[in-house]
């Protein structure tokens, strides 16, 4: 278990630069004031300016709405504006398998004896020297992992804002088919 904990932490590791820049992506849309939205493309809903008629006020010139021969200009009303977000299954998944494997290593790590290195002056046992040894070692690599995992999901959770929705079943997703059928028209398995 330790030992596939840590070939695919060593495995995001070593893609992590990759995964930052070619990150999985989706646009949602996002509800805004419109001066907020600024520059973005937002899409004004006509059912929300015929509602919020209060919120309109005339403009001298061009406005942003024409409405019965007056321009008016529609600065508190809310737009839908099209955002990224990284929050997609892709990203879903692998947040759950960092969660996991932290909670797998703690787990491990509480079921490992203490591993008290020092040395005694009374007689020891070779088979309770080398179970002492394992564990320091088992409990090293544990926390070696557990460090790395948690620095992952800190990256996925606050830098990446992908939402937690639990230990998810890893499954091939449309997007990953599509790069399957191409890897082995590309690369046929011999």
């Amino acid at each position: 278990m330790l030992s596939q904990a840590e070939s695919f932490i060593e495995s995001l590791q070593s893609s992590r630069q990759e995964l930052l820049n070619s990150l999985r992506k989706r646009l949602v849309p996002v509800r805004l004031p419109f001066w907020e939205a600024g520059e973005h493309s937002c899409e004004i809903d006509p059912g929300d300016i015929l509602s919020n008629l209060d919120a309109l006020s005339p403009s001298h010139g061009i406005g942003d709405v024409f409405i019965h021969g007056r321009h008016f200009d529609v600065g508190s009303i809310d737009v839908s504006s099209l955002q990224s977000t990284a929050d997609v299954l892709e990203n879903r998944i692998l947040l759950g398998g960092l969660y996991s494997i932290r909670l797998r290593i703690n787990e491990l790590l509480e079921g490992l004896p203490a591993a008290d290195l020092e040395n005694r002056d009374d007689y020891e046992s070779f088979q309770h020297w080398m179970m002492r040894l394992t564990a320091g070692g088992m409990n090293h690599r544990c926390c070696t992992v557990l460090q790395i995992t948690i620095e992952l999901i800190k990256l996925f959770e606050h830098r990446l804002k992908v939402k937690y929705a639990g230990e998810i079943v890893p499954i091939l997703t449309p997007l990953f088919q599509k790069f399957a059928r191409i890897s082995i028209l590309v690369y046929p398995v011999k």
